[in-house]
């Protein structure tokens, strides 16, 4: 069962809501929301859920950064 947090932005058809095993993001420490910005501020952007449903969006960040 996939529990999110106020924060994530889940892809609610990548996760399972029922059965015996629970799982939730963890929370992030300051140095990693840091970089996360730092990230963000390059053009990267943020997919919460990118490891789960394996969407990157970096073709459109790296065309972004060429414009």
């Amino acid at each position: 069962m996939f529990h999110t947090k106020p924060w994530f932005e889940a892809d609610k058809s990548a996760h399972g809501y029922d059965g015996p095993l629970h799982a939730e993001p963890h929370d992030l420490a300051r140095i990693s929301e840091r970089v996360l910005k730092s990230l963000e501020s390059k053009g990267l952007p943020l997919v919460h859920d990118m490891l789960t449903n394996g969407e990157t969006h970096m073709a459109a960040a790296m065309h972004h950064a060429q414009l």
